[in-house]
Protein backbone atom coordinates (compact mmCIF):
# COMPACT_ATOMS: atom_id res chain seq x y z
CA UNK A 1 0.00 0.00 0.00
CA UNK A 2 1.65 3.40 -0.78
CA UNK A 3 1.72 6.49 0.73
CA UNK A 4 -0.80 8.21 -0.72
CA UNK A 5 -3.68 5.64 -0.01
CA UNK A 6 -2.20 5.63 3.98
CA UNK A 7 -2.97 9.15 3.74
CA UNK A 8 -6.76 8.72 2.52
CA UNK A 9 -7.31 6.18 4.76
CA UNK A 10 -6.07 8.40 7.52
CA UNK A 11 -8.24 11.42 6.75
CA UNK A 12 -11.43 9.22 5.98
CA UNK A 13 -11.25 7.15 9.40
CA UNK A 14 -12.45 9.90 11.69
CA UNK A 15 -15.68 10.86 9.28
CA UNK A 16 -16.35 6.61 9.28
CA UNK A 17 -16.31 6.89 13.52
CA UNK A 18 -18.23 9.95 13.30
CA UNK A 19 -21.24 8.03 11.10
CA UNK A 20 -21.34 5.14 12.69
CA UNK A 21 -24.72 4.45 13.97
CA UNK A 22 -26.09 5.39 16.80
CA UNK A 23 -28.48 3.22 18.81
CA UNK A 24 -32.25 4.85 18.82
CA UNK A 25 -34.58 5.87 21.40
CA UNK A 26 -38.55 5.53 21.62
CA UNK A 27 -40.09 8.69 22.16
CA UNK A 28 -42.93 6.37 24.55
CA UNK A 29 -41.66 3.56 26.75
CA UNK A 30 -43.52 1.50 28.94
CA UNK A 31 -41.55 0.44 31.91
CA UNK A 32 -42.45 -2.44 35.06
CA UNK A 33 -40.85 -1.83 37.58
CA UNK A 34 -40.84 1.07 40.33
CA UNK A 35 -36.56 1.94 39.57
CA UNK A 36 -35.14 3.33 35.64
CA UNK A 37 -32.39 2.98 34.48
CA UNK A 38 -30.63 3.39 31.02
CA UNK A 39 -31.03 0.02 30.45
CA UNK A 40 -34.92 0.17 30.34
CA UNK A 41 -34.85 2.77 27.54
CA UNK A 42 -32.86 0.42 25.17
CA UNK A 43 -34.17 -3.46 24.72
CA UNK A 44 -31.09 -5.67 24.71
CA UNK A 45 -28.26 -2.86 26.21
CA UNK A 46 -24.71 -3.17 28.06
CA UNK A 47 -25.11 -4.05 31.78
CA UNK A 48 -23.36 -1.33 32.64
CA UNK A 49 -26.57 0.39 31.51
CA UNK A 50 -28.64 -1.13 33.85
CA UNK A 51 -26.20 0.61 36.99
CA UNK A 52 -27.18 4.09 35.26
CA UNK A 53 -30.13 5.23 37.52
CA UNK A 54 -32.84 7.57 35.94
CA UNK A 55 -35.13 7.80 39.29
CA UNK A 56 -38.60 6.55 39.83
CA UNK A 57 -40.53 4.87 37.69
CA UNK A 58 -43.79 6.58 37.41
CA UNK A 59 -47.27 5.46 39.43
CA UNK A 60 -48.88 2.23 37.67
CA UNK A 61 -51.13 4.11 35.36
CA UNK A 62 -49.37 7.07 35.30
CA UNK A 63 -46.62 8.41 33.33
CA UNK A 64 -43.32 10.45 33.76
CA UNK A 65 -41.53 12.60 31.18
CA UNK A 66 -37.47 12.33 30.94
CA UNK A 67 -35.84 15.72 29.10
CA UNK A 68 -32.99 14.53 26.33
CA UNK A 69 -30.38 16.26 27.98
CA UNK A 70 -30.63 15.53 31.32
CA UNK A 71 -30.82 11.39 30.44
CA UNK A 72 -27.15 12.34 28.02
CA UNK A 73 -25.89 13.65 31.22
CA UNK A 74 -25.94 10.50 33.24
CA UNK A 75 -25.45 8.16 30.30
CA UNK A 76 -21.80 9.63 30.26
CA UNK A 77 -21.04 8.22 33.38
CA UNK A 78 -21.18 4.67 31.48
CA UNK A 79 -19.35 6.35 28.45
CA UNK A 80 -23.01 5.88 26.67
CA UNK A 81 -24.35 8.98 25.67
CA UNK A 82 -22.31 9.12 22.29
CA UNK A 83 -24.08 6.20 21.35
CA UNK A 84 -27.90 7.07 21.76
CA UNK A 85 -29.99 8.56 19.54
CA UNK A 86 -32.18 10.45 21.89
CA UNK A 87 -35.82 12.40 21.03
CA UNK A 88 -36.37 15.64 22.86
CA UNK A 89 -37.97 14.02 25.59
CA UNK A 90 -39.14 10.35 26.47
CA UNK A 91 -42.53 9.80 27.75
CA UNK A 92 -42.27 6.56 30.41
CA UNK A 93 -45.64 5.03 31.05
CA UNK A 94 -46.59 2.13 33.46
CA UNK A 95 -49.20 -0.16 32.72
CA UNK A 96 -51.76 -0.08 35.65
CA UNK A 97 -55.19 -1.88 36.99
CA UNK A 98 -58.34 -0.66 39.07
CA UNK A 99 -59.32 -2.84 42.18
CA UNK A 100 -63.21 -3.68 41.40
CA UNK A 101 -65.64 -2.31 44.41
CA UNK A 102 -67.21 -5.81 44.11
CA UNK A 103 -64.15 -7.23 44.54
CA UNK A 104 -63.28 -5.80 48.13
CA UNK A 105 -67.11 -5.82 49.66
CA UNK A 106 -66.98 -9.80 48.58
CA UNK A 107 -63.32 -10.25 50.56
CA UNK A 108 -64.66 -8.58 53.93
CA UNK A 109 -68.29 -10.38 53.73
CA UNK A 110 -66.17 -13.50 52.96
CA UNK A 111 -63.90 -12.46 56.19
CA UNK A 112 -66.78 -11.44 58.47
CA UNK A 113 -68.60 -14.76 57.91
CA UNK A 114 -66.02 -16.86 58.56
CA UNK A 115 -65.15 -15.25 61.48
CA UNK A 116 -68.86 -16.45 63.30
CA UNK A 117 -69.04 -13.29 65.47
CA UNK A 118 -70.42 -10.87 62.69
CA UNK A 119 -71.11 -13.18 59.95
CA UNK A 120 -74.61 -11.91 57.87
CA UNK A 121 -75.14 -9.35 61.65
CA UNK A 122 -73.18 -6.35 59.43
CA UNK A 123 -73.39 -5.09 55.73
CA UNK A 124 -70.97 -2.63 53.47
CA UNK A 125 -72.67 0.67 53.86
CA UNK A 126 -69.59 2.60 51.94
CA UNK A 127 -66.31 1.41 49.85
CA UNK A 128 -63.05 3.60 49.44
CA UNK A 129 -60.28 2.54 46.97
CA UNK A 130 -56.84 3.21 46.14
CA UNK A 131 -55.05 4.44 42.76
CA UNK A 132 -54.83 2.34 40.20
CA UNK A 133 -52.33 -0.97 41.04
CA UNK A 134 -49.73 -2.59 38.97
CA UNK A 135 -51.20 -5.06 36.61
CA UNK A 136 -51.19 -9.28 37.51
CA UNK A 137 -52.88 -11.21 39.73
CA UNK A 138 -53.76 -9.92 43.11
CA UNK A 139 -54.77 -10.62 46.75
CA UNK A 140 -56.76 -8.98 49.06
CA UNK A 141 -56.01 -8.87 52.69
CA UNK A 142 -59.14 -8.47 55.16
CA UNK A 143 -57.72 -7.10 58.39
CA UNK A 144 -59.87 -6.73 61.55
CA UNK A 145 -62.60 -4.11 62.27
CA UNK A 146 -61.52 -0.78 63.89
CA UNK A 147 -64.22 -0.43 66.19
CA UNK A 148 -66.32 -2.16 69.06
CA UNK A 149 -70.15 -2.19 69.48
CA UNK A 150 -72.98 -1.96 67.12
CA UNK A 151 -71.92 0.97 65.75
CA UNK A 152 -70.73 1.27 62.29
CA UNK A 153 -66.64 0.34 61.96
CA UNK A 154 -63.70 0.86 59.66
CA UNK A 155 -62.38 -2.56 57.82
CA UNK A 156 -58.79 -1.98 55.92
CA UNK A 157 -58.14 -3.91 53.00
CA UNK A 158 -54.24 -4.59 51.48
CA UNK A 159 -53.85 -4.79 48.18
CA UNK A 160 -51.21 -7.80 47.52
CA UNK A 161 -49.44 -8.03 44.20
CA UNK A 162 -47.04 -11.05 44.73
CA UNK A 163 -47.14 -11.22 48.50
CA UNK A 164 -45.92 -7.58 48.02
CA UNK A 165 -48.38 -4.13 49.70
CA UNK A 166 -49.36 -2.28 46.40
CA UNK A 167 -52.53 -0.36 47.59
CA UNK A 168 -54.60 -0.14 50.39
CA UNK A 169 -58.89 -0.18 50.33
CA UNK A 170 -61.21 0.20 53.23
CA UNK A 171 -65.07 -0.69 53.67
CA UNK A 172 -67.51 0.94 56.43
CA UNK A 173 -69.77 -2.07 57.90
CA UNK A 174 -72.95 -1.27 59.86
CA UNK A 175 -74.37 -3.72 62.29
CA UNK A 176 -77.77 -4.77 61.74
CA UNK A 177 -80.35 -6.29 63.41
CA UNK A 178 -80.27 -10.02 62.24
CA UNK A 179 -82.94 -9.73 59.42
CA UNK A 180 -81.93 -9.27 56.09
CA UNK A 181 -83.66 -6.68 54.12
CA UNK A 182 -83.37 -6.08 50.24
CA UNK A 183 -81.15 -3.56 48.74
CA UNK A 184 -79.65 -1.71 45.72
CA UNK A 185 -76.47 -3.13 44.69
CA UNK A 186 -75.69 -0.06 43.11
CA UNK A 187 -77.08 3.50 42.67
CA UNK A 188 -79.60 3.51 39.92
CA UNK A 189 -81.82 6.19 38.24
CA UNK A 190 -86.03 6.22 38.21
CA UNK A 191 -86.92 4.47 35.55
CA UNK A 192 -84.40 1.93 35.60
CA UNK A 193 -85.93 -1.80 35.30
CA UNK A 194 -83.66 -3.79 37.79
CA UNK A 195 -82.24 -7.29 37.11
CA UNK A 196 -81.11 -10.10 39.25
CA UNK A 197 -77.30 -8.38 39.31
CA UNK A 198 -78.65 -4.79 40.89
CA UNK A 199 -80.24 -6.26 43.78
CA UNK A 200 -79.14 -8.25 47.33
CA UNK A 201 -79.77 -9.17 50.62
CA UNK A 202 -77.79 -7.77 53.40
CA UNK A 203 -78.51 -7.10 57.50
CA UNK A 204 -81.55 -4.63 58.06
CA UNK A 205 -80.08 -1.86 59.91
CA UNK A 206 -81.92 -0.47 63.07
CA UNK A 207 -85.12 1.89 61.74
CA UNK A 208 -84.67 1.27 58.38
CA UNK A 209 -87.16 3.26 56.67
CA UNK A 210 -90.43 1.71 55.62
CA UNK A 211 -91.18 -2.48 55.37
CA UNK A 212 -88.06 -3.19 52.98
CA UNK A 213 -88.43 -6.17 51.32
CA UNK A 214 -86.96 -9.32 51.46
CA UNK A 215 -87.66 -11.25 48.83
CA UNK A 216 -85.52 -10.71 45.07
CA UNK A 217 -88.40 -12.37 43.17
CA UNK A 218 -89.81 -8.61 44.00
CA UNK A 219 -87.57 -6.53 42.63
CA UNK A 220 -86.76 -8.14 39.70
CA UNK A 221 -87.72 -6.97 36.65
CA UNK A 222 -89.87 -4.44 38.51
CA UNK A 223 -89.13 -0.09 37.52
CA UNK A 224 -87.83 2.14 40.10
CA UNK A 225 -89.97 5.20 40.76
CA UNK A 226 -87.35 6.97 42.47
CA UNK A 227 -83.87 7.28 42.04
CA UNK A 228 -81.75 5.27 45.30
CA UNK A 229 -78.49 5.02 46.13
CA UNK A 230 -76.50 1.81 46.55
CA UNK A 231 -77.28 0.51 49.97
CA UNK A 232 -80.37 1.84 49.93
CA UNK A 233 -82.99 -0.84 51.29
CA UNK A 234 -86.33 -1.20 48.91
CA UNK A 235 -89.67 -1.10 49.72
CA UNK A 236 -92.76 -1.62 47.31
CA UNK A 237 -93.82 1.99 47.02
CA UNK A 238 -90.19 2.46 45.55
CA UNK A 239 -91.17 -0.14 42.55
CA UNK A 240 -94.15 -0.33 40.09
CA UNK A 241 -94.65 -2.89 37.07
CA UNK A 242 -93.43 -1.64 33.66
CA UNK A 243 -95.71 -1.73 30.84
CA UNK A 244 -95.88 -4.39 28.87
CA UNK A 245 -96.47 -2.65 26.18
CA UNK A 246 -95.59 0.98 25.13
CA UNK A 247 -96.89 3.62 23.31
CA UNK A 248 -96.83 3.04 19.24
CA UNK A 249 -95.70 -0.60 20.12
CA UNK A 250 -96.51 -2.99 17.52
CA UNK A 251 -99.19 -6.06 18.76
CA UNK A 252 -101.55 -8.31 17.43
CA UNK A 253 -104.76 -7.93 17.68
CA UNK A 254 -107.34 -11.67 18.40
CA UNK A 255 -111.05 -10.91 17.29
CA UNK A 256 -113.07 -14.00 18.51
CA UNK A 257 -116.62 -14.76 17.52
CA UNK A 258 -117.90 -17.97 18.15
CA UNK A 259 -115.60 -20.26 17.04
CA UNK A 260 -113.80 -17.94 14.75
CA UNK A 261 -110.43 -16.01 15.52
CA UNK A 262 -109.46 -13.34 13.70
CA UNK A 263 -105.67 -12.21 13.94
CA UNK A 264 -104.08 -9.17 12.10
CA UNK A 265 -101.16 -6.57 12.93
CA UNK A 266 -101.74 -3.47 15.36
CA UNK A 267 -100.02 -0.49 16.93
CA UNK A 268 -100.64 -0.01 20.56
CA UNK A 269 -101.69 3.90 21.12
CA UNK A 270 -101.23 3.85 24.79
CA UNK A 271 -98.66 1.78 27.23
CA UNK A 272 -100.40 -0.56 29.18
CA UNK A 273 -99.60 -3.38 31.76
CA UNK A 274 -100.76 -7.05 31.15
CA UNK A 275 -104.40 -7.61 32.12
CA UNK A 276 -105.11 -3.88 31.44
CA UNK A 277 -107.59 -2.23 28.99
CA UNK A 278 -105.49 -0.37 25.89
CA UNK A 279 -106.55 1.35 22.75
CA UNK A 280 -105.09 0.05 19.52
CA UNK A 281 -105.02 1.18 16.14
CA UNK A 282 -105.86 -1.30 13.04
CA UNK A 283 -103.68 -0.02 9.74
CA UNK A 284 -105.47 -1.59 7.45
CA UNK A 285 -108.83 0.02 8.25
CA UNK A 286 -107.64 3.06 10.04
CA UNK A 287 -109.95 2.45 13.33
CA UNK A 288 -109.60 2.84 16.90
CA UNK A 289 -110.33 -0.29 19.07
CA UNK A 290 -110.47 -1.27 22.61
CA UNK A 291 -108.74 -3.83 23.92
CA UNK A 292 -106.81 -5.86 27.32
CA UNK A 293 -103.46 -6.72 27.07
CA UNK A 294 -103.52 -10.83 27.43
CA UNK A 295 -99.74 -11.20 27.23
CA UNK A 296 -96.82 -9.05 25.93
CA UNK A 297 -97.25 -8.30 22.47
CA UNK A 298 -101.13 -9.74 22.30
CA UNK A 299 -104.44 -7.73 22.30
CA UNK A 300 -107.45 -9.41 22.65
CA UNK A 301 -110.18 -7.23 20.92
CA UNK A 302 -113.31 -6.70 23.36
CA UNK A 303 -116.57 -7.06 21.06
CA UNK A 304 -118.30 -3.80 20.52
Amino acid sequence: MNSLALAVIAVLLPAVAAAAPRTPVSERITVSGDEVTLADLVPGAPAAWGRVALGKAPLPGGQRVLNRDWVLARARSAGADSTLDLPETVVLTRAGQTVEREAVVRAVQTVLAGTGGQGKAVRVSAVGLPGPVPPGEITLAVAEPEGDGPGPATVWVDVLAGGRKVGRAWARIEAGTGDEVLVLGRSARRGEVLGPEDVELAPSKAGARGRALNDVSDAVGKRLVRSLSAGMPLTAADLETPPAVAKGDLVRLVARVGSVTAVTAGKALEAGRLGEGIRVENPSSGRTVQGILRERGVVDVLAE
